[in-house]
């Protein structure tokens, strides 16, 4: 599955008042991008206009391919609790168009490649926090997307549980070469996650800095120093905010 190369030129747009004015970026295919900013800066807006939900009142996004496949995990999962666990994962698939006994397959490989397997009858309030996003995480990849778009992803869980995700989100994007774009509220997930760190701020909002990341996904003890002289320029970005 080969990732998705995005380019944003231009990007504004206003509700009511201005949000996000002149956001440019890359990010070549099977790389990762971490927006990073205050909360109401608009990091929502940006993926609801790279996932498709809105268009941007000025500026454009193109991806290549131009059919490139996009999935989208928000804040509340988007899981349908009156549907099982088999059942939300096995949607995407029924939309493609894929033969019942395609779908089985698929189904119960993404179970056990989330650590589900067992788990297929339960309905999602019967799941722990961190099973959950197992569950949209792997709805959003059982479709094999080029891009994966992820809001919050990891923020309403306990610390143990978020940090074992993000080493499954690290493995699922080097393993099948997806393109990941993710906002958070988090410098050290950005910074775990992201080859790059956009970090955002102002009013309306802009790109305060671009930060090239060499040690997304690799150890986080071992590359403890450059970790933090990382965080530290990112803190500084954002304390510079107007």
């Amino acid at each position: 599955m080969p990732g998705a190369q995005i380019e944003a030129r231009g990007l504004a747009k206003s509700f009511q008042a201005p949000v996000l004015e002149d956001v440019s970026f890359q990010v070549r295919p099977g790389r990762s991008l971490a927006l990073v900013g205050p909360s109401g800066c608009g990091k929502t807006t940006i993926l609801h206009i790279l996932a498709g939900l809105i268009s941007g009142d000025s500026g454009q996004v193109e991806l290549s391919p131009k059919e490139a496949g996009r999935s989208l995990v928000m804040q509340d999962h988007g899981l349908f609790p009156w549907k099982n666990a088999a059942r939300n994962l096995e949607l995407p698939l029924i939309l493609a168009g894929l033969a019942p006994g395609e779908r089985k397959g698929r189904v119960a490989a993404m179970l056990q490649s989330m650590g589900l397997a067992g788990l297929e009858r339960r309905y999602p309030s019967q799941m722990s926090g961190g099973q959950r996003q197992r569950l949209a995480l792997g709805r959003a990849l059982i479709g094999r997307p080029d891009l994966l778009i992820l809001d919050e992803p990891f923020s309403a869980i306990d610390a143990i549980t978020r940090e074992t995700l993000q080493e499954l989100l690290v493995s699922l994007w080097k393993g099948l070469g997806l393109t990941i774009v993710l906002a958070t509220h988090s410098i050290d997930e950005a910074i775990f996650l992201g080859d790059q760190v956009l970090v955002l701020g102002g009013r309306p909002t802009r790109i305060l800095s671009s930060l090239d990341n060499p040690v997304a996904g690799l150890d986080r003890d071992q590359n403890l120093p450059a970790i933090m002289e990382l965080a530290a320029r990112v803190r500084q970005a954002l304390a510079a905010r107007v």
